[in-house]
């Protein structure tokens, strides 16, 4: 095993998900170009149902494209939360020394499809509860003509829900690797992530900047070559490739950074080092025995 488990600083898990992003570019980002497809294929029916021969921008959306989006929306949904329990698996073998490919990766996480469609819809449910007991007061103030007041309340929502969502980061991670229920694998992260989520909000606020950083670079260039052609068909199409190309190389990025989280407060709180070494040693003692 190249690494040894250990408690590690926020740079250093920063360090580790550069290294092994770089180290296992062709796993991730194959990986993670499933759900980008689908979402490349939504983009291009839709401007095909948009843009009408010799009148720009006039929609013109049939019944066969309606049909085709929506069911390409649910392929995408279905290969979002795959690609990132695939990601979740890969990462955790990677991390510890072990090998592994884009087709094992899948395969291994097929046994918790249903469990993470349960908690991709718990978790759903309760930030559209959040959402709504938040959107209540902040439409109050508006209606009574306190619009002062929404600015402050609207930044405090969006803290709220930013803080929360750094709370649920490690229940993926928690559902694959620890074979967790829906509400077990969020009570987990819970618990993980207790009193420490100022991390997590600086893990998650980095990486947000460098999927920006990445994906501007990569769809600003191909938007302005569109543009050059005075055509908006190839513009959409254009930046709809970008879009493509800018999901594959970025999406892991921080879906590796909650990973290396998840294991690094696991060693914190739980002395997961102590119990990895002591299964290999058992394993290892087992097989001898054999």
């Amino acid at each position: 095993m190249d690494f040894t488990l250990r408690p590690m600083s926020t740079s250093e898990v920063l360090d580790r998900m550069f290294y092994l992003y770089r180290q296992n570019f062709v796993l991730f980002a194959g990986i993670a170009i499933f759900p980008a497809a689908a979402l490349l294929l939504i983009n291009l029916l839709q401007v095909s149902g948009n843009v009408t021969p010799g009148v720009v921008g006039m929609p013109r959306f049939g019944v066969g494209t309606g049909v085709g989006i929506l069911l390409l929306f649910v392929v995408y949904l279905i290969t979002a939360v795959m690609s990132s329990a695939s990601t979740v698996y890969a990462l955790s073998m990677v991390h510890l020394g072990k090998t592994t490919s884009i087709g094992e990766s899948y395969k291994n996480i097929r046994p918790y499809f249903w469990k993470l469609v349960r908690l991709g819809m718990l978790l759903f449910v309760i930030l559209l509860a959040l959402f709504l007991l938040l959107a209540l007061p902040i439409g109050l103030t508006v209606a009574m003509q306190f619009r002062w007041l929404a600015v402050p309340l609207i930044f405090a929502a969006v803290a709220v829900v930013v803080h929360l969502y750094a709370r649920f980061s490690f229940s993926t991670a928690a559902c694959v690797l620890e074979n967790a229920g829906a509400v077990q694998s969020i009570q987990r992260s819970l618990f993980l992530t207790k009193g420490r989520s100022g991390r997590v909000w600086l893990v998650l606020i980095l990486t947000v900047i460098i999927n920006w950083a990445l994906a501007f670079a990569i769809v600003f260039p191909i938007s302005l070559a569109g543009s050059a052609t005075h055509s908006l068909l190839a513009l959409q199409i254009g930046s709809s490739i970008g879009q493509f190309l800018a999901t594959v190389l970025a999406s892991p990025i921080l879906a590796i950074s909650f990973v290396l989280l998840y294991y690094d407060e696991r060693v914190r709180k739980e002395a997961f080092d102590l119990q990895y070494m002591m299964a290999a040693m058992s394993s290892q003692t087992s097989s001898k025995l054999l």
